[in-house]
């Protein structure tokens, strides 16, 4: 039997962020790999057991603390055992666990207690492991139960079962919070990441800012499935107050760039290039304001280099990724590891964030 092993990806444990990122003047980092960012172990998941059927050899437990690992090894027309939590408040909550099986087989999972039947499904499961990852709304509080069995096929192996809220996401540096809206995701992809489905899925911060200076830098890993239409897509974090922010944005493979704006309305410039983001490439894309020069590197290399005449100094901007000022401009693909600075990074400092993390991403 195949055993599945614990995919969690740590990037974050020598530093607050991570191994050889730069942190000076750091002010927000949004990781999806993090479970310090983005929580998936944080709810406390019970396994029980059912109709005795540890006792009479339809499972085994493999790993019998959080996350489990349960080898189901009979067909069998009852379920052999839940996982099992208590819901304290009513939002939108997610569901993950890796499976395999030695020959094809069926999967049944039935959802008791809260919200009965809203989890329900029958899932095929080959010899390849596979993640079940599914968000629903949870409308009340109480116990709810995640119960299995195996309706046909070869052995099945359920590991890193994980239940947890779906919408907070965490800065992993000061106490901002974001909140995944209209159905932005996450995927087990590239260690963890972001999804976005290009038509108004995005992350809202819950705090602005305001810097002293033009001085700013901004960095975002992202994949493009597509790429927005009418409107361009906004790539990591884009503030605007309606009188200051920035926005980088993608609009084709030959066209990459970045706008900014001080004082309301007109008051905005921006610099592009040809060297834009293939489709369903990883990139990470960094925006580097010094003052009225901006720079724009991808995969650590300098693409683009220009004067802004309204380079922007932030003051109360509201702050989102994957979306811009009034809605609009969203990605659709994925994207993370999005970090903004209150100062602008040296060529060095890019190139130091880019080789920190690139074996995860190419």
């Amino acid at each position: 039997v195949q055993k599945l092993g614990h995919l969690k990806k740590n990037y974050n444990m020598a530093t607050a962020v991570g191994p050889d990122i730069v942190e000076d003047g750091l002010v927000f980092a949004i990781e999806a790999n993090s479970e310090r960012s983005y929580p998936r172990n944080n709810l406390d998941v019970s396994w029980l057991d059912y109709s005795s059927g540890l006792a009479n050899g339809r499972y085994s437990i493999l790993n019998s603390t959080q996350p489990y690992d349960i080898l189901i090894k009979n067909n069998y027309a009852s379920w052999i055992g839940s996982f099992s939590h208590d819901i304290l408040s009513a939002e939108n909550y997610t569901i993950m666990f890796d499976y395999v099986a030695d020959a094809s087989s069926s999967l049944v999972l039935d959802n008791d207690g809260v919200n009965d039947n809203n989890w329900n499904a029958t899932i095929p499961v080959t010899t390849s492991v596979q993640t079940y990852n599914v968000t629903k709304a949870v409308t009340a509080t109480g116990n709810i139960k995640f119960y299995t069995r195996r309706a046909s096929g070869g052995n099945i192996t359920i590991s890193n079962f994980r239940f947890f809220k779906a919408d907070t996401v965490d800065s992993l540096v000061g106490t901002n919070t974001g909140t995944l809206t209209n159905g932005a995701g996450f995927s087990n992809d590239n260690g963890g990441v972001f999804t976005f489905d290009g038509s108004n899925d995005f992350i809202s911060l819950n705090s602005t800012l305001t810097f002293s200076s033009s001085n700013l830098s901004s960095v975002a890993w992202v994949r493009l499935d597509d790429y927005s239409s009418p409107q361009n897509a906004s790539i990591g974090f884009s503030p605007d107050s309606g009188s200051s922010g920035f926005r980088i944005y993608a609009t084709s493979a030959t066209g990459l760039g970045v706008w900014t704006r001080t004082g309301s309305g007109a008051g905005t410039s921006s610099i592009n290039t040809s060297n834009g983001i293939p489709l369903n490439e990883w990139v990470q894309i960094t925006f580097v304001l010094n003052g009225t020069n901006g720079k724009l590197y991808k995969n650590g290399t300098e693409v683009l280099s220009g004067t802004f005449t309204q380079p922007s100094v932030l003051s109360s901007a509201p702050v989102w990724i994957s979306r811009y000022s009034g809605g609009g401009y969203y990605v659709d693909g994925e994207s993370t590891a999005c970090m903004l600075y209150n100062r602008a990074l040296t060529a060095a400092e890019v190139t130091q964030n880019y080789n920190a993390q690139k074996n995860r991403f190419l």
